[in-house]
């Protein structure tokens, strides 16, 4: 048979050296790409459906730590995306108590129930929302904000999503 090796001939032995050689290399070359941290094909498919992640953090700072009954205070809300993706749909809820409502600033907000949504937030970027409230804490009560950061992409440290403040009345 033409183009056939014979087994156990000298062709054939040098042959299967070099083939075995040939899958030597290819196994030492997937051995240095995984390494490397290159994938195989199989484990790109699969890194590539990850769900994505955004670590959506808050903050919240009141203009003063002291006010008196009737004045007007801000509390300020910072929601910043620490990724590594983009946060989707991002929604803000922002409650207070003992104080009546003034005015909102930022994304999307509407007032009371204060709610704030931006369709998107980028990995280090920062969305701001300020709420004006005049108090009505009596001498020595505490009145408050809070704010709260959600979204659709999946966050794995909630523990970050909520800040509040307080102030107290003279």
């Amino acid at each position: 048979m033409r183009g056939a090796v014979k087994t156990g001939s000298a062709l054939g032995s040098r042959f299967a050296r070099k083939v075995g050689a040939v899958v030597g290399c290819l196994a030492t070359l997937c051995s240095l790409a995984a390494l490397a941290g290159w994938a195989a094909p199989a484990q790109a498919v699969r890194s590539s459906q990850r769900t994505p992640e955004a670590d959506l953090a808050t903050t919240m700072s009141p203009t003063r730590g002291f006010t008196n009954y009737g004045n007007r205070v801000s509390f300020t809300a910072t929601v910043t995306n620490e990724g590594p993706n983009t946060a989707q749909n991002v929604v803000v809820t922002d409650s207070f108590f003992t104080a009546s409502f003034v005015s909102v600033s930022g994304p999307g907000c509407t007032p009371p129930p204060i709610t704030c949504t931006t369709a998107s937030l980028a990995p280090g970027h920062s969305i701001t929302i300020t709420v004006g409230l005049v108090v009505r804490a009596i001498h020595n009560q505490l009145m408050g904000n809070s704010a709260t950061a959600t979204s659709s992409t999946y966050d794995p440290n909630t523990s970050n999503n909520t800040a509040g403040g307080e102030l107290r009345s003279n």
